[in-house]
């Protein structure tokens, strides 16, 4: 029968479908909005990638898995310090400290 198949659109991830798009787009802005300092960090952070002066090593410092390396702040008011960790060790970072954000 029909009703137990899904459609194309409802297998989609939320974040691909156009009103998906929106509210990602929106809570993003907010996001910028609430968070100047973090937001011109994040910036920095990936021009100084793009130009050369930050050099992803591509292996957690923590754990050193080479899954997902990205940059963390410690600190937010000084955007160039930064860790290399990978997903799990950034997120376990989070749950148990609060980074300086001065904001």
């Amino acid at each position: 029968t029909g009703e137990d198949t899904l459609s194309l659109h409802d297998a989609l991830p939320i974040f691909l479908t156009e009103r998906g798009k929106e509210v990602r787009k929106k809570s993003l802005a907010n996001y910028n909005e609430r968070h100047p300092l973090r937001k011109a960090a994040h910036i920095l952070t990936s021009r100084a990638i793009r130009t050369g002066k930050l050099t992803n090593p591509q292996v957690c410092s923590e754990c050193q898995s080479s899954d997902s390396v990205q940059a963390h702040h410690d600190d937010y008011t000084k955007p160039l310090e930064v860790r290399w960790l990978c997903s799990s060790c950034h997120s376990e970072w989070h749950r148990k400290n609060k980074p300086i954000y001065g904001d």
